[in-house]
C-alpha cells in the first residue's frame, strides 16, 4: 500500500464515524462503531492487503510523552515507560510541535 493510499483509508473510517455518529444522535457505544468501521473497510477494500506503518503508532506515542513530561514525569521515568533511553524521550519532548505542511494531521479531529 502507498502512502497516498493511507489517506484513502483513513477518509473512509472518518466518514464511516461521522456518519454513525449522527445517526445515533451522537450517543454510541464504542464497540458498535468499531464493528462498523471494521465491516467498511472489509467491504471497502476486500481482497487487499493495508498495513498501518509503525509511525502512526509512534506519533501517538510522543504526543503522551510530551504529554506526561509537561504534567511534570521525570526522563527517567518516561524512559522506564515507554522503553526508550533517557536520550530518545529528551529528544521526543523537545522535537519541533508543529507537523510539516504537507503532513496530515491524524490526531485532531
Amino acid at each position: 500500500m502507498r502512502n497516498n493510499d493511507y489517506y484513502e483509508v483513513f477518509e473512509q473510517v472518518a466518514a464511516v464515524s461521522t456518519e454513525e455518529i449522527e445517526n445515533a444522535g451522537g450517543e454510541i457505544e464504542p464497540v458498535s462503531l468499531g464493528k462498523k468501521i471494521a465491516w467498511s473497510l472489509c467491504c471497502t477494500f476486500a481482497g487487499e492487503q493495508i498495513t498501518f506503518p509503525k509511525t502512526l503508532l509512534r506519533a501517538k506515542r510522543d504526543i503522551d510523552i510530551k504529554k506526561e513530561f509537561a504534567e511534570g514525569a521525570s526522563y527517567r521515568d518516561l524512559s522506564r515507560k515507554y522503553d526508550l533511553t533517557t536520550r530518545q524521550i529528551r529528544f521526543i519532548c523537545h522535537e519541533a510541535e508543529e507537523p510539516a505542511a504537507e503532513q496530515f494531521e491524524l490526531f485532531n479531529f
